[in-house]
């Protein structure tokens, strides 16, 4: 991002050229506590208060790399590389289509950074930009694994491109998201629809994290899932053993064999009582903000961004209507709001006046604990912005008058008593 696009999300910007000053989003800042320049292609920010450069990038609703105010095109990152000078290997992502999209590039895990990543450059044949900021990344081995679906055959879905060209040297077919496990995001899961899944770990927590994850966001779209667990057939699986160590353990006919068993024995992937409860009601809220760049997801507010998501709040507001009240010489705006917390509780009705809505002060006031967002006053103005998105599309409207005597009504009269309100036309009660 450019030094400018960075103080447009700030506040109380001062300063010209090269520097300038503004309220630290990490904290509730008054003195403009926040230093901004730009040196060498990247945006420096300090907060004088103590607030680390992540805090403040966070808050902010960015990302560090978006403190970069140039992209360079990829030769070769700043690490040691193997004696003859190039990567071990490259694994290149194509979309439905064959087109390519982007790569992952492996260095070997002797080095201090073993992984990186590139897209092609857009202006200039053959180059590439050391970055997948811009772009929607995909899954790899895409076109064979959306054959293989429309063949009724079996997709892997492993933690690496290694994995996934070795199952296929055996004649599986498999996939994996970029940058490994804890990297899935639920815009890959559209494309395993009716897909026979298995999912494959390594042998460690980390593994068993990213299989759950990947299941629960699959489980809309595959035809059956099942994880299998490798070392309940291959006990001296080492920890962070992959499928790669399975068979060149136990070699081809065996490894086949064993693998073919727990594809048998194994359950299929089924979500518990209280998780499907959940996942009930994510799906109404999301009917809310459907189209507004803003989901939800295990009962929490989330923004798409490029780089996936960004979590708001652990909660989720719901608004309800919008209401006026009008005294007979002015009216006021006031929003009636709802909400969810952590397993689907309900938060209760509010009322906030529209001041308070700007100030977002009502929500720990009105709703405690149970509602918490993210820190950053950039989060705020996301919350506030994804409320009014959701009302726009689904709050109703009310007026609610204070008074009595006449109104008018369009081009109608009617006088508003404490019963309701008589026409001058029909004197009925509406």
């Amino acid at each position: 991002m450019t030094l400018n696009e960075i103080l447009n999300n700030l506040k109380n910007v001062k300063g010209n050229g090269n520097k300038y000053t503004a309220l630290c989003p990490a904290h509730e800042d008054k003195n403009s506590s926040l230093s901004i320049s730009e040196d060498n292609g990247k945006t420096l920010i300090h907060c004088h208060a103590g607030c680390s450069t992540e805090t403040i990038v966070q808050a902010l609703g960015l990302k560090m790399n978006d403190l970069f105010t140039e992209e360079k095109e990829y030769e070769k990152p700043k690490i040691k590389f193997p004696k003859n000078g190039k990567p071990e290997a490259e694994y290149i992502y194509y979309d439905i289509d064959g087109n390519i999209v982007h790569k992952t590039i492996r260095y070997g895990k002797q080095y201090e950074k073993p992984f990186s990543q590139a897209r092609p450059h857009p202006d200039k044949q053959g180059a590439w930009l050391y970055s997948l900021k811009g772009i929607k990344t995909v899954l790899y081995n895409l076109p064979n694994v959306i054959e293989s679906i429309k063949e009724k055959k079996p997709i892997f879905i492993v933690e690496g491109e290694k994995d996934c060209d070795n199952l296929g040297k055996l004649g599986f077919t498999a996939t994996t998201c970029p940058m490994g496990a804890g990297k899935w995001k639920d815009d890959y899961s559209s494309y395993l629809k009716n897909a026979i899944v298995y999912i494959v770990p390594d042998n460690d927590e980390t593994g068993e994290k990213h299989a759950e994850q990947v299941s629960k966001s699959i489980l809309k779209h595959a035809e059956s899932i099942k994880i299998l667990h490798l070392k309940e057939v291959y006990k001296k699986l080492p920890n962070k053993g992959d499928i790669t160590d399975f068979f060149h353990a136990l070699g081809k006919r065996k490894g086949i064999e064993l693998l073919n068993l727990l594809m048998e024995t194994s359950q299929e992937f089924k979500l518990s009582k209280s998780e499907l409860e959940q996942t009930t009601v994510d799906d109404e809220l999301n009917k809310l903000y459907e189209g507004t760049g803003y989901f939800v997801k295990d009962c929490k507010l989330w923004r798409s961004t490029s780089d996936g998501a960004t979590l708001l709040a652990d909660f989720v507001p719901i608004p309800i209507s919008t209401l006026r009240k009008i005294n007979g010489v002015s009216s006021e705006i006031y929003f009636k709001m709802q909400g969810r917390a952590h397993m689907g509780i309900v938060l209760p009705e509010v009322i906030i006046s529209a001041e308070k809505l700007s100030s977002m002060q009502w929500i720990p006031t009105l709703w405690g604990y149970q509602a918490n967002y993210s820190p950053g006053t950039a989060i705020k103005d996301y919350i506030r912005h994804a409320i009014a998105c959701a009302g726009n599309n689904h709050a109703t409207y009310e007026d609610i008058y204070t008074y009595t005597g006449w109104c008018k009504q369009g081009n109608e009269w009617v006088y508003l008593y404490n019963g309701g309100a008589m026409s001058m036309k029909k004197w009925n009660i509406r």
